[in-house]
């Protein structure tokens, strides 16, 4: 499997995207400006498998299920003079359900709330014909008063 390199803070990706902090501990997902519209964005760098680079599977997915409880794609792009792929959401800027419950929990009406949109989130994957494979709170991003279900890498269509 090749190796993705990790960007310094200032990188500037296709003279569009300046990256700054790495966000999480896995994966290589960064916070980023995007100079063209002038906002924060996550940029996603996605890993090779087996030297090769990663399909648009998961950018697709974003785009083609689109819902209130699902990660948007804003991006999908190639860096340039690499054949290194990336995904640009949103910057979500609430942090991750797992983090959130850290260190005291949360409260039962939270729960039940995020339940419930977890659950909207998940069951606009599962009408699509598709399983998320991947559920878990680092995987659910804290925006407001709402969650989003993030991180359809390995989100697989379902056969007959």
């Amino acid at each position: 499997m090749s190796k993705v390199p990790v960007y310094p803070s200032g990188t500037t990706i296709n003279d569009r995207y300046v990256l700054g902090d790495k966000l999480g501990t896995d994966g290589s997902v960064y916070v980023a400006h995007d100079r063209h519209l002038d906002a924060q964005v996550a940029l996603k760098v996605l890993h090779p498998v087996g030297g090769v680079a990663q399909s648009w599977d998961e950018a697709k997915r974003l785009e083609h299920l689109r819902s209130r409880f699902l990660v948007d794609v804003i991006n999908a792009d190639v860096i340039t003079s690499s054949d290194l792929r990336f995904i640009v959401t949103p910057l979500l800027t609430g942090g991750d359900l797992e983090s959130a419950a850290a260190s005291v929990g949360i409260g039962v009406r939270d729960a039940v709330r995020f339940a419930q949109q977890i659950a909207t989130g998940v069951g606009r994957i599962h009408a699509a014909g598709m399983v998320h494979r991947d559920i878990k709170p680092a995987n659910v991003l804290l925006q407001g008063d709402e969650i989003l279900v993030s991180d359809l890498e390995m989100c697989e269509l379902l056969d007959a």
